[in-house]
């Protein structure tokens, strides 16, 4: 099937008003859920309707916000006005990545989509040839890592899409892979996370728990992951031995964030936890007024953002764990927000894009 970037055009012009006073309709509703508990951050600069949930966390950079929608289109939006600069549509996508320039695209439909990202045309598509298949992608300079529900890591050529090497893992499970320092770290639903040397596939080490089920942080010499058996752990990323690990009372599937020598790691059920990244001893803990799952967070600039099935985006102090403000939406915020320059873009299951 053949796919090309559907761009605004003025013959559109009218359906595009009309979709545009409804989603500011609905945004003044929203809007007035922003609860600041200081006075910073958490005012609504914006706000774009997408056409399905948004489940994945939206990427900002170089003036742009990608984000793409449960009915398989992708959105690039300008950062500043949150206006759509172009759509691609039924790339139906599981997870995304931007590198160079390129946008990454992991498919429900058993490919992998690259896509300019100025314009949204298509530069290349990988398909696996086997029925089924969601693919998790990580990206560096010259490969696309894809791990699919299959338990089989791929390594793409960035500029073509050929396949380099693949490496099958010893379960039937999503694998999710990070690209970093020469390596390709894929955490794995069947258990464990596997070190994999990116030029050629081999495995360097195995760390075998139970699932790990979304794509390691790698920092610092460190890599960091949570796993279903609620701990969050700490490996060194040469040797893959064990540098600590620290029980949340619930289960951490979600890839922690790090910045100044802290771990930040949501569980589920159980609050949003910070820990020291050298020896894993707790500093602080959040955990809001309703219990929400085991959502990603972003930290930048000294403060933490995360959102929560409880309908809301938070920015918590960095260093103290306090709340500083907290946006409210109309729908599960479980993807991790992007934070540039001062400006905060989260998403949520009531289909929204939010600049704030």
């Amino acid at each position: 099937m053949t796919m090309t970037p559907r761009i605004a055009a003025p013959k559109r012009r009218l359906a595009s008003l009309l979709w545009r006073i409804a989603a500011l309709a609905l945004a003044a509703l929203i809007w007035s859920r922003a609860e600041v508990v200081e006075p910073s951050g958490g005012e609504p600069l914006w706000a774009f309707r997408t056409k399905g949930a948004v489940e994945l966390s939206p990427i900002a950079r170089d003036g742009a916000v990608y984000a793409a929608s449960q009915n398989g289109d992708i959105y690039a939006l300008d950062a500043k006005s949150g206006e759509p600069l172009w759509e691609y549509d039924g790339a139906d996508p599981f997870s995304l990545a931007l590198w160079r320039g390129i946008l990454y695209i992991g498919s429900y439909q058993n490919s992998v989509y690259a896509l300019d990202a100025a314009s949204g045309e298509l530069v290349w598509e990988w398909e696996r040839r086997a029925s089924g298949g969601a693919f998790s992608v990580s990206a560096s300079d010259t490969a696309v890592y894809a791990g699919s529900r299959y338990g089989v890591v791929y390594a793409l050529n960035a500029a073509s899409g050929d396949l380099a090497w693949k490496y099958e893992t010893e379960s039937e499970a999503l694998a999710y892979p990070t690209a970093a320092g020469g390596m390709v770290y894929a955490g794995s639903d069947g258990g464990g996370v596997y070190a994999l040397y990116a030029a050629s596939g081999e495995l360097a080490w195995e760390y075998k728990t139970r699932a790990a089920t979304s794509p390691p942080t790698v920092s610092g010499g460190m890599v960091y992951f949570g796993s279903d058996d609620a701990y969050v752990y700490a490996l060194d990323a040469e040797t893959g031995e064990l540098a600590w690990r620290y029980y949340t009372f619930g289960i951490a599937t979600r890839s922690p964030a790090v910045m100044d020598g802290v771990v930040y790691s949501s569980s589920f059920h159980d609050g949003l936890y910070a820990l020291d990244a050298e020896s894993g001893a707790l500093i602080w803990r959040y955990k809001p007024e309703r219990p929400w799952e085991s959502f990603a967070a972003t930290a930048v600039d000294g403060v933490v953002y995360a959102g929560s099935r409880d309908d809301y985006i938070y920015a918590l102090d960095a260093k103290t764990g306090e709340l500083t403000w907290r946006y409210g939406v109309y729908g599960d915020a479980t993807s991790a927000p992007a934070a540039v320059g001062g400006v905060v873009y989260a998403a949520s299951r009531d289909s929204y894009v939010y600049a704030l």
